[in-house]
């Protein structure tokens, strides 16, 4: 049936950016989930059951760019709470591409595979001036450390209210990624990315804009500000901690 998924291998969810060379101006996209065999993009292009696809897959910073054929296998319409988006699964012959997600899915299976080759942990701010997603945020990162019983903390968390707050902290000590809301009273989260560029602080931290983005132009300013990925509100916690993850290399 036309726009039915047919799940076949096991999916997992990992947040990377999606391009399409067809058409370079459109917006990057995000995947929601991936597979051994193909991937879910969150994307309003209109497409069809069947139609030949090529995308751009990346992480910045971290994955390099990898062009991709694919077939749309089903559509998701756009629904209260869920974006719209388009399964799609590899086009036969693409044996890079086969292997990119392999190793990805594979990766995602084993989890962080042992503690991160460093002394100290991770160092991440939280900027946002609700309490309680504050609260859900602290939480997302303790799911990206996915930690046995007794294990030492791999991130360590500090969280502020306002974005001038955040500044203070870095200007401290530097921190290896920030997340910020967007729309804050005072310094918003565009200007706060922007002050954060500006600092010659080492290292240089990954930025994660997570907000309620009224359009693309907010995602452009987010990104031309310089944050790495964004995440729109209502955020999926698994979203947020499978970033948290890819950005640090968990």
């Amino acid at each position: 049936m036309p726009g039915v998924e047919r799940r076949v291998d096991r999916r997992y969810p990992m947040v990377l950016q999606v391009r399409w060379p067809e058409n370079p101006d459109q917006w990057p996209d995000c995947t929601e989930n991936l597979s051994r065999g193909g991937l879910f993009v969150q994307t309003e292009m209109s497409a069809q059951v069947g139609q030949p696809v090529r995308l751009e897959l990346s992480f910045p910073d971290l994955l390099a760019p990898l062009e991709i054929s694919a077939q749309v296998t089903w559509v998701r319409r756009a629904s209260p709470g869920v974006p719209a988006g388009i399964g799609v699964r590899m086009a036969e012959g693409a044996p890079d591409a086969r292997a990119y997600l392999e190793r990805l899915s594979s990766a995602a299976e084993r989890g962080p595979g042992g503690k991160p080759k460093r002394t100290e942990p991770y160092r991440m701010i939280i900027v946002d001036d609700s309490r309680l997603c504050l609260e859900l945020f602290q939480d997302a990162v303790r799911a990206a450390e996915d930690l046995a019983p007794g294990e030492r903390r791999l991130i360590d968390v500090r969280v502020a209210l306002r974005a001038q707050a955040a500044l203070e902290m870095l200007r401290e000590r530097p921190a290896d990624l920030v997340m910020t809301d967007l729309q804050m009273p005072g310094m918003n989260g565009i200007e706060l990315i922007r002050e954060i560029r500006a600092l010659s602080a080492e290292p240089r931290p990954h930025i994660v804009a997570v907000s309620g983005f009224s359009g693309p132009r907010d995602r452009e300013d987010a990104i031309a500000a310089g944050a790495d990925a964004c995440i729109g509100k209502p955020a999926k916690l698994v979203d947020i901690a499978s970033t948290v993850r890819a950005l640090l290399a968990l």
